[in-house]
């Protein structure tokens, strides 16, 4: 799948299938934002997306 230079928003983005998504969207190429009620969590999964 090729999502270069496409930006994708994922809602429950730190819960399990929504970091998977985010880490598949991201290898894929996609610029990833994610949302979460949990803003630990979500600074996480953002960490891990970004190294």
């Amino acid at each position: 799948m090729d999502m270069e230079g496409r930006a994708v928003l994922i809602t429950g983005g730190a819960g399990g299938l929504g970091s998977a998504m985010a880490r598949r969207l991201r290898a894929a190429g996609a610029r990833v934002v994610i949302h979460d009620v949990n803003a630990e969590r979500g600074r996480a999964v953002a960490g891990a997306l970004n190294a």
